[in-house]
């Protein structure tokens, strides 16, 4: 199963709209946890990730209930790549406020980056439940379901997806995916799969690479090869792939050079 690069940024988001109500007038001054959360935030925002984590930890440390520095260490931690502990960041701030389904979206994606699936889809049924509109999300648990091989519902998902934000690339790309390389014939429709990974490819304004290669897919399984090696090509030349994915993706190209599409396999 292909990864799909993808996650929430909590952190920015959160970090807006502290530095909006601060600094509007709705509080005279910033105390110094705020000013601690503040320069976290640029820190972050700057890629210097140990230096984030430092700036909310002194907070935590004097106030261990201060929910935005949790939520805002949580979402550093997801950006280092360390899982585990965003998560347990994410624990102690849903105890604090199990209203907020970004929060649950959030340690969704984490338990997706650790391979464990049945949680990630729990974590994404509550945010759903929280924010049911949330066009992204229900793209991201389709994926998930298609990991668990639940093709049926992760088809699901991408439909309302589109159907809540018709401009939504993910989604897109998702569909186009699954419509083109599914395990089983009967999910797999060429035609379809080029128009999904097409639309993906122009919302994204092509430049994401991975949208691309699923565009290359989905030419393959309609029978276009020649289509297919011009867009996997295309895909190999954009940045942003790992050694791994862009083996994977050279491994297509030789299937394509063959005139034989990509299929994945049963995950069960």
């Amino acid at each position: 199963m292909r990864k799909i690069k993808w996650q929430f940024s909590p952190l920015v988001l959160a970090f807006a709209i502290f530095v909006n109500s601060a600094f509007a007038g709705e509080t005279n001054s910033l105390s110094r946890a705020d000013e601690l959360i503040v320069e976290g935030a640029l820190h972050f925002n700057e890629g210097d990730f140990d230096e984030a984590i430092a700036s909310f930890s002194m907070v935590i440390q004097f106030e261990p209930t201060n929910a935005n520095a949790i939520f805002n260490r949580a979402a550093v931690y997801h950006a280092k790549g360390e899982f585990e502990k965003s998560i347990a960041d994410y624990d102690k701030y849903i105890l604090l406020n199990p209203t907020n389904d970004l929060a649950f979206k959030s340690r969704a994606s984490d338990y997706a980056g650790l391979g464990q699936t049945d949680k990630a889809i729990s974590d994404w049924n509550d945010g759903l439940r929280l924010n049911p509109n949330d066009a992204t999300a229900l793209a991201m648990r389709g994926f998930q379901y298609s990991r668990n091989g639940q093709f049926n519902d992760a088809q699901k998902d991408y439909y309302k997806a589109i159907q809540l934000n018709p401009t939504n690339a993910s989604a897109w790309n998702n569909l186009g995916w699954l419509r083109a390389t599914c395990p089983f014939a009967s999910m797999r429709n060429g035609k379809e799969a080029v128009e999904a990974a097409t639309k993906a490819c122009v919302f994204s304004n092509w430049k994401n690479g991975q949208r691309i290669d699923t565009l290359a897919a989905a030419f393959a399984e309609a029978g276009d090869f020649q289509q297919a090696i011009k867009y996997q090509r295309q895909a190999l030349g954009l940045n942003g792939a790992n050694e791994k994915e862009r083996k994977e993706m050279e491994s297509r190209l030789e299937l394509y050079e063959e005139q034989k599409p990509f299929h994945e396999t049963s995950p069960n």
